[in-house]
């Protein structure tokens, strides 16, 4: 008990998606040792850097943890730690691991399967649709297990092949392990727990909001070997699991689409830039059947027969046609709009969370930064109205403030734009795939030319 207290503790005090986890498991102390640091002590582990994390930190307040603690206890949810044997190996290797994980189902094995990642629009075609179900039922049917968001349209889709052949299925949330999103996915999750898996880096209670979705993005590729985009535009949320998987150095596959059709744009774009186009899921399979002897087979899907997509999609409650994503979805899993509320400590921790609304920030990184500025520098007003139009008035803050340092890390960002860490990952990612910045060796960003 005493072991896991602790480590809901320290999960409650790093901000999600942050480096500040990663830099104190550099350290090699145990969460009770942390505990037990003093702020002095807690401010040099942290690089000098003083931030909402560092006060959570050296608070010492544990009340939450234990309310979360019997929760989980009293409903039957599993914790999965960073020093138990079964923290999935593949989430130790990336920049910033959650110090641990919630689950509801049957964990897996995260390091004798494959693990394949497959993700799309929540506004599928119908050729997205048939496409995303045989393909995930043949990663499953022969043996891999499929991962996804449980998000409307493809990501349900995927899941859902993969039961229908038989095989497993893990699923990440945007929220707490207490919530369903979306709640029509009720009757998916409850097949889905049956061998797989229902996890999060979210405490019980968190709501699922917007700015929690590109965070839980890099946890579906950082489980995966690799990560298979079906459908999308250029503002696709599977492009953030594409960003997330190239950094993480995962392998990289799309399905290739119509010119000229929407949901073509991410897939064709990706492919364009070093994705391997892949049309069924031999073409993934066969990169890894070397490694996972003995697991993968092959010869299974010579003689794989499909059921019908659309039927087995409504035994499970995930079709009803084709588009079938609400606006309100939409805004959920969009960025939030410049009147939206902005993600607080009290989104953060949930229903749990007895704390006053606070601000996050991220660790500094110790890469060396230019010192010139470029405040002096000709603005250019077209790309400025480009993100104020598209990304609303904290994207343009984001931008204006790396138009003023050059090039620099997340924590000089957010003091310049006077916002929190988190919502400047979830801003400088979009960025990202709108073209406009772009991310630098030692955690830092620039603005492309």
């Amino acid at each position: 008990m005493k072991d896991s207290l602790f480590w809901i503790w320290l999960s409650l005090s790093c901000t999600p998606g942050s480096t500040t986890f990663r830099t104190l498991a550099g350290r090699s102390l145990s969460p009770y040792e942390i505990y037990c640091m003093s702020e002095e002590e807690l401010l040099e582990a942290l690089g000098g850097r003083r931030s909402a994390d560092l006060r959570r930190l050296a608070s010492k307040d544990i009340e939450d943890a234990k309310r979360i603690n019997d929760y989980c206890c009293m409903h039957n949810i599993g914790i999965v730690c960073w020093e138990d044997d079964n923290y999935p190996l593949r989430l130790r290797q990336i920049e910033n691991p959650p110090p641990l994980l919630y689950y509801t189902g049957r964990l897996p094995s995260m390091r004798d399967n494959l693990f394949i990642g497959v993700v799309g629009t929540r506004t599928m075609s119908e050729y997205g649709l048939e496409t995303a179900f045989e393909i995930s039922y043949d990663l499953a049917y022969a043996g891999a297990t499929v991962v996804s968001g449980m998000a409307l349209g493809i990501d349900g889709v995927a899941s859902s092949g993969a039961l229908c052949a038989g095989g497993k299925t893990v699923v990440v949330l945007g929220c707490g392990i207490d919530r369903t999103y979306p709640q029509m996915h009720g009757i998916l999750r409850r097949q889905i727990e049956k061998t797989g898996a229902v996890i999060t880096e979210f405490p019980p209670g968190t709501p699922p909001v917007g700015s929690n979705f590109p965070i839980r993005n890099r946890l579906i590729s950082g489980l995966s070997n690799g990560v298979l985009v079906v459908e999308g535009d250029m503002k696709s949320g599977a492009l953030i699991t594409a960003r997330r998987a190239i950094q993480q150095g995962r392998d990289l596959y799309a399905v290739p689409g119509n010119v000229g059709e929407t949901n073509s744009e991410g897939p064709n774009y990706l492919i364009k830039n070093g994705a391997q186009a892949i049309t069924c899921a031999d073409d993934i399979l066969k990169n890894y059947a070397y490694m996972y002897a003995g697991r993968i087979d092959l010869a299974r899907l010579l003689r794989v027969e499909h059921p019908n997509a659309k039927k087995r999609l409504a035994s499970l409650g995930v079709y009803r046609d084709i588009e079938f994503s609400s606006d309100i979805h939409k805004q959920i899993e969009q960025p939030a709009t410049p009147s939206a509320q902005k993600p607080t400590e009290k989104v953060k921790r949930g229903l749990f969370s007895r704390k006053p609304k606070t601000s996050g920030s991220a660790i500094k990184d110790s890469s060396p930064r230019p010192t010139e500025s470029r405040e002096s520098a000709p603005v250019d007003m077209q790309r400025e109205s480009r993100v104020r139009e598209t990304r609303g008035a904290e994207a343009l803050a984001v931008y204006k403030a790396i138009f003023k340092l050059g090039a620099a890390d997340v924590d000089s960002i957010c003091k310049s734009a006077g916002i929190d860490s988190s919502r400047a990952m979830v801003l400088l990612t979009f960025l990202e795939i709108d073209g406009l910045v772009k991310a630098l060796p030692g955690g830092r960003y620039t603005l492309t030319q």
